[in-house]
């Protein structure tokens, strides 16, 4: 027997047993913490200083990526930015889905 989203009821009770909070909470809301570190999809090249970013980061507030290069903004890094030449010439093409998703939602 499978519930309504198609999962078996003992996969369920197992998510939700692992699912519980642990600790207590702290009374600190999430944007008050003076250090947030985040995980922005990026790769390392040996050819750049700072790492490749792979997903599209206009909508997130700088102050979440965990590195900044003094001389150059995040764009130089975002492949994001350079997908239709690096496809260029070749049989791919520049698709919503080619790139991880990030997303931030500020107080």
């Amino acid at each position: 027997m499978h519930s309504d989203a198609g999962i078996a009821p003992s996969t369920l009770s197992a998510l939700i047993f692992f699912s519980q909070p642990h600790g207590q909470d702290m009374n600190r809301n999430f944007s008050e913490i003076s250090v947030i570190d985040s995980y922005v999809p990026q790769l390392k090249s040996v050819q750049y200083a700072y790492p490749l970013i792979a997903c599209n980061i206009d909508n997130i507030d700088e102050s979440l990526m965990s590195w900044k290069d003094p001389s150059k903004p995040y764009d130089y890094y975002n492949l994001t930015k350079d997908i239709e030449e690096i496809f260029r010439g070749t049989n791919l093409s520049a698709h919503e889905h080619a790139f991880s998703k990030i997303a931030h939602w500020p107080p």
